[in-house]
């Protein structure tokens, strides 16, 4: 199934995180992992941040240490649940 058709069976929620879904056209978070290399395979339209293991990864998005999930967190809430309009909704 799509992400469009899975999230549209999924109610009484404020936000829905999923894994998976490289091609959907919605906004995303990604993994790079210096042992998988240091390509980012988001569109940048698409990109909220990046977390990662590699200190001086350029990203066109805010970039995250795997220690930094308190701010990963914040960014979430600030940019899909405190100002929804900002961010793009399903």
């Amino acid at each position: 199934k799509d992400l469009d058709e899975v999230a549209g069976m999924i109610r009484g929620v404020d936000l829905i995180l999923v894994e998976g879904y490289k091609m959907a056209q919605k906004p995303r978070i990604e993994i790079v992992r210096s042992e998988k290399g240091r390509n980012i395979i988001s569109p940048p339209e698409y990109l909220v941040a990046v977390v990662t293991d590699i200190p001086d990864l350029a990203a066109p998005a805010p970039v995250f240490s795997f220690e930094d999930h308190p701010q990963v967190a914040d960014l979430i809430v600030e940019r899909f649940l405190m100002n929804p309009g900002a961010g793009q909704e399903l």
